[in-house]
């Protein structure tokens, strides 16, 4: 699964990055966890991409609502068919969900150790993610959320935790962004896990257990 993650660099960077529409700054964020505010890529039909704010866990349009007791802030690709939450979403509600990386925990004898995982380059990560839009129909309050797709582990991640999150490569932006394209079948080959050659993964301190801390030295590799 992916249950906490970072976004540390400018609006302005992520919109040259992903060639969306700028948005208002936001402060910069080392431990996103479920029910926060996450920033992703959406686009409409002619293409442009656009940033936008969206809840951490999938409320589906057809349910009553938010509800304490379930949180989809993931989506296995492998369920995205069957379950009715995740259908109509991968069909014509994807999006890509900003991030620079993303933790993970791994079960040691001194208790389990996060890992801080990134891309070798430092560049943005692409998240594959699927969005919906709840309405009330009795008070009108609306909510857009989201949830990640989570792919079977690379190698440089099995050893820390047996699922990432899909990544999607740059050169399929548009093609997993448009909403016209229903093809599910070739749009699920973009969620294989990504190449390992691409990652770094190192242990980090446990601060970032509670969410209260937020700040850059929950980066730092502890090994150094």
């Amino acid at each position: 699964m992916c249950g906490r993650f970072t976004r540390t660099k400018t609006i302005q960077e992520y919109a040259e990055h992903y060639k969306a529409e700028r948005i208002d700054e936001n402060e910069l964020d080392y431990n996103i966890t479920p029910g926060d505010s996450i920033l992703a890529v959406v686009a409409e039909n002619d293409q442009t991409r656009h940033l936008t704010w969206f809840h951490w866990g999938l409320i589906p349009f057809w349910s009553k609502g938010p509800d304490k007791r379930f949180s989809m802030i993931n989506a296995r690709h492998e369920s995205l068919h069957q379950k009715p939450a995740f259908r109509t979403p991968f069909k014509r509600h994807r999006c890509i969900i900003v991030a620079d990386g993303f933790y993970e925990w791994k079960q040691t004898e001194d208790g389990k150790q996060p890992y801080y995982i990134k891309l070798t380059s430092d560049e943005p990560m692409a998240l594959a993610g699927l969005w919906d839009h709840w309405e009330s129909k009795e008070t009108g309050e609306s909510i857009y959320s989201t949830s990640i797709i989570t792919t079977d582990a690379n190698k440089i991640i099995i050893p820390v935790h047996e699922r990432m999150p899909a990544i999607i490569p740059a050169e399929a932006f548009s093609y997993w962004l448009d909403p016209m394209n229903e093809d599910t079948e070739k749009l699920g080959e973009l969620l294989n896990p990504a190449s390992s050659e691409l990652f770094d993964a190192y242990p980090v301190s446990r601060r970032v257990n509670n969410p209260v801390n937020n700040d850059l030295q929950l980066l730092k590799d502890v090994t150094e």
